[in-house]
């Protein structure tokens, strides 16, 4: 686990595995409160997730996964390598949980700004007849965010982690350590 604090990574450290926020001060454009959205806890889940960006170690991804659990990984390395394997019961519903937690279907299109060498990463959740995708770019600072943006940018933050626990592989490039830096920010 890092333990070191977010000011204390170099921001070109940052900037080679950027993702995040396009607006630091407000992570969605003005939007009225909305309203529960009903969720069927039981209906069929799809998720499919991607990272696109120009990286010192590993490279682009994306990830899709079936109702049923089948996974597919396929990684932008020479050769476009592809690994097929199965996502647990037990993990999908680990992960049907989260995305109701986290009210993901409530979340803003977008977090993070656009930086010079940054990432972009999506995730596209299809549970039942609800879909969204959110996009995540650079997240690495918080500048003059509310405590409410911060929390809300740290909501999809939590659901990548948990779908990018599900594998490892040496060519697919893997944030997770700086992401688990943002989650750890505390309010401003």
């Amino acid at each position: 686990m890092l333990q070191q604090s977010l000011p204390a990574i170099s921001a070109a450290a940052l900037s080679l595995v950027a993702c995040g926020r396009d607006d630091v001060a407000s992570p969605a454009p003005a939007k009225a409160p909305m309203a529960a959205i009903n969720v069927d806890s039981n209906a069929p889940l799809s998720i499919s997730l991607s990272i696109d960006g120009r990286f010192s170690q590993g490279h682009s991804w994306e990830l899709s996964v079936t109702p049923g659990g089948k996974a597919r990984l396929s990684i932008s390395s020479p050769g476009n390598t592809q690994v097929d394997f199965r996502v647990s019961d037990a993990q999908l519903t680990l992960l049907r949980n989260a995305i109701l937690r986290e009210r993901f279907f409530e979340l803003g299109d977008t977090y993070g700004q656009l930086v010079p060498d940054g990432s972009t990463r999506r995730i596209s959740v299809e549970l039942g007849q609800h879909a969204k995708t959110v996009e995540l770019r650079f997240l690495g600072e918080t500048g003059a965010q509310s405590p409410e943006d911060l929390r809300e940018a740290q909501r999809p933050v939590r659901l990548w982690l948990i779908v990018r626990d599900w594998f490892e592989h040496r060519d697919a490039v893997d944030l997770r350590r700086y992401d688990r830096v943002f989650l750890k920010q505390p309010d401003p």
